[in-house]
């Protein structure tokens, strides 16, 4: 079965690729994995003559690492924006300008804190 090529960058892509330098930590990981190893085991795992061209097998492990790396990051956050969109109304900009409503954000974000130490400290 024939495998997509997915070297040549998209029109947005290189746009975002020459305005950002790479996060030092993915640069780091991939220096510090042998991808070529990696690469092997995945091999044969889709093999198929039906279908269109599949993507590499790398390529969509990488992706794979990349969404858990993510995932750990925002577990912990998302909730407090859920809380804030929802309980405290921040869903949508309530004021005109970007100052007035950072100062406001920065105001809800500081109640909640507030709030969450006052009863860290009651227990």
């Amino acid at each position: 079965m024939s495998e997509r090529r997915i070297g040549q960058l998209s029109f947005a892509d290189s746009l975002v690729a020459e305005s950002s330098q790479g996060s030092a930590t993915l640069l780091r990981i991939n220096e510090l994995v042998d991808w070529k190893e990696v690469e092997n085991l995945l091999a044969g795992l889709r093999s198929g003559p039906i279908g269109a061209p599949r993507y590499p097998a790398l390529a969509l492990f990488k992706a794979l690492l990349l969404q858990q790396l993510i995932s750990r990051t925002r577990a912990p956050i998302e909730p407090l924006f859920a809380l804030l969109k929802n309980i405290h109304r921040f869903a949508r900009a309530r004021y005109r300008g970007l100052a007035r409503n950072g100062a406001a954000f920065y105001l809800a974000i500081t109640a909640m804190n507030l709030r969450r130490w006052s009863m860290l400290n009651a227990a």
